[in-house]
Formats: structure tokens, C-alpha cells, sequence
């Protein structure tokens, strides 16, 4: 049996068109479902890296959160977790911010009794100065006082002795 050689290579170059077609359907094919699944697992990630650097730029916005994906994937666990650490975190920050508002408030409170205590303090010693004036004053009326006595005491007794001097004087004449 003889074969054309015409219709042999129109054969040979249909065979070879359909496989080529097959071929770059079947690579367009891979591409596309390799960028599906690629993007299903970039998507993800990136996602949390962009989250991530917006929570690190510098001002710590901790309301942010990952989105989470259904299901028990990496993706969906690392998510959870972030989220988890990023509320207890932010809980943190808030009883520390609550505490220190109340430090500031007992702090305000302790400065204005320690005012109070100084002027009282002031104000004692004050009183002190004048109690120790008034003592010295009262001191020096007591020794004049005293030696006010003490002449009287002297007149009285040189009365006395005029008064026995002459009673004797009298009883005597």
C-alpha cells in the first residue's frame, strides 16, 4: 500500500497544529489555575504584611486586626492568634493607661496634702516662736515680780523690826 506523501504530511502537519494548540491550552490552563492557587496563598499574606506595617509604622493602632479566613489553614490560625494578642495587648495598654491616670490623680492629691502639711508645719512654728516670747516675757515679769517680793518681803521685815524696836522702846519707858 502507498501513501501519499501529500496527504501524509497534511496529516503529520494537523497532528502537530492540534498538539501544539493542545499544548498552549493546556500551559494557558496551568497558568491560570497556578495564579489562582499563587494568589489564594500571596493574597493571605499579603494582607498581614500590609496590616502589619500599618500597626508598626509608629502609631501602634492595635484596633486594627487581621482578616480572618474561614477554615484550619496556617493563614486562618496566624490570623486568629495576631488578633487574640493584638486584644489582650490592646487590654493591657488600657488597664496601663488606667493606672497611670490614677497615679497622676493620687500624685496631684499627694502634692496638694504635702502643700497643706507644709504651710501647717509654718504655722506651728509660728505659734512655737510666739509661745517662746510670750515664756520669756512671762519669765522676766515673774523675776521682776520676784524682786518686787523680795523688797516688800525686806520692807515688811524692817517694819517689823521698827515696830519690835519701838514696842520695846515703849514698854520700856
Amino acid at each position: 500500500m502507498i501513501f501519499p506523501q501529500r496527504e501524509m504530511l497534511m496529516t503529520t502537519f494537523k497532528t502537530i497544529r492540534i498538539s501544539v494548540i493542545i499544548v498552549v491550552i493546556s500551559a494557558v490552563l496551568i497558568a491560570i489555575i497556578g495564579w489562582m492557587f499563587a494568589s489564594r496563598i500571596v493574597a493571605p499574606i499579603t494582607n498581614m504584611s500590609n496590616t502589619l506595617d500599618t500597626i508598626a509604622s509608629g502609631n501602634g493602632d492595635l484596633t486594627l486586626k487581621l482578616k480572618e479566613t474561614k477554615g484550619d489553614d496556617a493563614f486562618a490560625k496566624i490570623s486568629r492568634s495576631f488578633n487574640k494578642f493584638s486584644q489582650s495587648l490592646r487590654s493591657l495598654l488600657l488597664e496601663v493607661r488606667n493606672e497611670a491616670e490614677q497615679l497622676n490623680d493620687v500624685s496631684i492629691n499627694l502634692e496638694k496634702n504635702a502643700q497643706g502639711t507644709q504651710q501647717s508645719i509654718q504655722a506651728i512654728g509660728t505659734n512655737v516662736m510666739t509661745l517662746s516670747s510670750q515664756a520669756q516675757n512671762l519669765d522676766s515679769n515673774v523675776s521682776s515680780d520676784g524682786n518686787q517680793m523680795k523688797q516688800m518681803v525686806k520692807g515688811v521685815d524692817s517694819l517689823n523690826a521698827d515696830i519690835t524696836n519701838q514696842t520695846e522702846y515703849v514698854s520700856t519707858s
